[in-house]
Formats: structure tokens, sequence, C-alpha cells
């Protein structure tokens, strides 16, 4: 999270306005309303350059852009309820996580640091065969592979390009989701995240889940990948927005598969539900928040990772959710 008119916080301003807005890049006079625009967004709500454009913020008033729960807002407010410590060690760590939600896994995982973990990773690797490998720090998606693996050989060229690659990893049994979930795309896992807030005073709450899907060829559904995402009623279950991806292009149906967003039924959706509750309560008591990416096998949902989930489900409908956001962590 960087300072306006920090070095960082300017390579992200141009970053974003090549990206979202590059026609106003040769009018100086507008590049620099829009600049101005920007950063002031930042100090009203704490909208980095790219949230000023996905949430819509141009068309906001000062009022209204308070109403949305930006990346920085979400930080500062789980900071202080939460200590950095703590949530580096259940959620930062991924191997770490899994160990404290094994049984909602339902899958072999295993951690990689370097070369003295062959033997574990071959021996894994030659009895699933299907593997994603994930560095141990991976963020929105980076760095993932998939690899298969069916013989001693495909193993250590695996394994090599590991050690040349450098860093700890986390190396999964690949997940095979369920048939109802492939029809978004059939290589990558599509998933749910499911945001969910357990205090002592109110209980275990959902909110404003969103499907997430992968594109043709991507091996993850993350919208930095190209994924599409959209937004499901809480209450039943289904989709209730069309689909956006992280240019903020619209799709009435998933642009490779034809798939209709809106409309659209989650599989189990009350077996989704009632994992993520028995998980929040569980693995992550002392969370007041929780992003679950969630997917679904033919013996039911499983969970991916966990996070302090950013908001992007404002992204798609441009409504705010800081009061409903604030109520469910505080209990207030």
């Amino acid at each position: 999270m960087v300072a306006v008119g920090s070095k960082s916080y300017n390579a992200s301003l141009d970053k974003a306005i090549s990206k979202f807005a590059p026609e106003i890049i040769s009018d100086k006079g507008e590049l620099e309303k829009l600049k101005k625009a920007i950063k002031h967004s930042y100090y009203v709500c704490k909208a980095n350059p790219e949230e000023y454009f996905l949430l819509g913020l141009s068309e906001c008033d000062d009022k209204q852009q308070k109403a949305f729960v930006t990346d920085k807002f979400m930080y500062m407010t789980m900071g202080k309820l939460v200590s950095r410590k703590k949530h580096d060690e259940e959620i930062e760590d991924k191997f770490n996580f899994y160990n404290l939600a094994k049984p909602y896994f339902k899958r072999v995982v295993i951690k990689v640091n370097g070369p003295g973990d062959y033997d574990e990773f071959a021996k894994m690797a030659l009895n699933v065969h299907d593997l994603i490998l994930k560095p141990l720090d991976a963020s929105m998606g980076s760095g993932i592979f998939a690899a298969s693996v069916n013989s001693e050989e495909e193993a250590k060229k695996v394994f090599e390009s590991l050690m040349d690659k450098g860093g700890s990893w986390v190396v999964e049994e690949r997940i095979k989701q369920s048939a109802e979930m492939a029809v978004w795309n059939s290589l990558s896992v599509n998933t749910v995240r499911f945001l969910s807030f357990n205090n002592k005073k109110t209980g275990f709450h959902g909110m404003k889940p969103f499907l997430r899907t992968g594109r043709k060829g991507a091996v993850v559904d993350n919208a930095g990948s190209g994924g599409v995402f959209a937004n499901v009623d809480v209450a039943t279950g289904r989709l209730s927005t069309c689909g956006i991806d992280e240019m903020g292009r619209r799709y009435e149906c998933h642009p490779d598969s034809g798939v209709k967003f809106e409309g659209w039924q989650i599989p189990r959706y009350d077996e989704l539900v009632s994992t993520v509750k028995e998980m929040h309560l569980n693995v992550m008591p002392d969370h007041p928040y929780i992003g679950w990416d969630m997917a679904l096998t033919d013996e039911g949902w499983v969970v991916i990772e966990c996070n302090w989930g950013q908001l992007v489900n404002q992204y798609v409908d441009h409504i705010g959710l800081k009061n409903e956001f604030m109520e469910y962590v505080t209990g207030i």
C-alpha cells in the first residue's frame, strides 16, 4: 500500500491510466485533470488508481465513494483487529494454512524448499501424476503452473524447474473439478470466492460471494490472469450479474464457453455455505473476516486457499459494501 506522490504510487497511476484510459495520455490538460481526480479518490476512500476505474469512481461524488471498501481500507481495518504476525502465519503461509485446514483440502499437498526434498516430491508426483505448483508467497495467481508427471524423468525435469526458479513451493495434487463447474472452462479450476464473517456478537455471516472462471488456455481463474468473474446472490447461490474481467469489460456470456452468467445456479450451494461456516468457526475463529477460494469436486466442496479477500464483487455492480462489511466485521 503506497502513499500518493511516492515513486511507486506514480508508477501505478501511470500504469492504470495506460491500461484503462490510453486515449487521454496525449491530452495534457485532460491527463492532469484525471490524475487529480484519481488522487482525490485516494484521500476520500483510499482507492488505488486501478480501483478508481474498476469501481467507477469517476461517476461518484465523495459520499458515494466513501461507501466502497477499497483494498487499503480493508487491510487497515483488519490490521487493527488481527496482528500481522497471525495473518502471516495462518493465512499468508500457504503450507501452514494447509496444515491448519487439512480435512477441508481432501488432496495431497507438500512443501518443497530445496534439493533435499526431491525424494518426497518424486514419490508424491508419481503417485498423483497431475500437479499444481505454487510459489509459497504467490498472489493473484502469479507464478502458478500445472504439470503432469508419469515417469522418473518427468519428475526430475519438473523438480529441476522449481530449483531453477528458486524459493519455496507448495506442490498440490491437482483438483479434479466437477463437470458442473467445468462447463465454464475445463482447463482451469473454476472457483467461488466466499466472503465470510464471524464475530462474537452476531456470529457467522456470508456476504456477496463471486464466481471466478478461467479463460481458454489458462490454468488459473484469477482476474489478473484474464479470468472473468460474476457476483452470487448469497441467499440463493444464483449468479446475480453479468461477468467482468480485469479490464472492466462486461460479458453476458462467458467469452469462450458461451455459458450465460446471470441466473446460473452454483451447484450444491447449501453444502458450500455449511463447509465455509464450519471452516471459519473451526480453523479461523480469531479472524473476523476471511475470503475462501472454494472448488467443487465430485466428492464435494474443497478449499484452495484463504486470504483477507479483496471485495472485487464491488467492481461488477458498483455497489459499495462498507456499511455491511463493518457491521459484520465488528458486530456493531
